[in-house]
């Protein structure tokens, strides 16, 4: 599934529920363009996701990760 709406407006629950996996591959950013624009999905914006109970009881996220933010990725996982 892809949703059209991009990653940080997408419910997930609109699209499953229950399932086992979620593979989540965002367009990360890990720096400004030249003029200082930010475009696809900042460290900040994937922490507004939320993935409730009825989207994944059990299971596992795989998230593709820049190396630049695994850290912080993984921190936001442990919360």
């Amino acid at each position: 599934m892809k949703p059209k709406e991009g990653i940080l407006k997408t419910n997930f629950e609109n699209y499953a529920k229950n399932i086992e996996a979620l593979l989540i591959n965002p367009t990360w950013v890990t720096s400004k363009d030249q003029k200082g624009k930010v475009t696809g999905v900042t460290m900040q914006d994937f922490e507004k996701l939320r993935f409730s109970k009825a989207l994944m009881m059990d299971g596992l996220i795989f998230v593709w990760v820049e190396k630049e933010i695994i850290y912080p990725v993984i921190k936001f996982f442990e919360t």
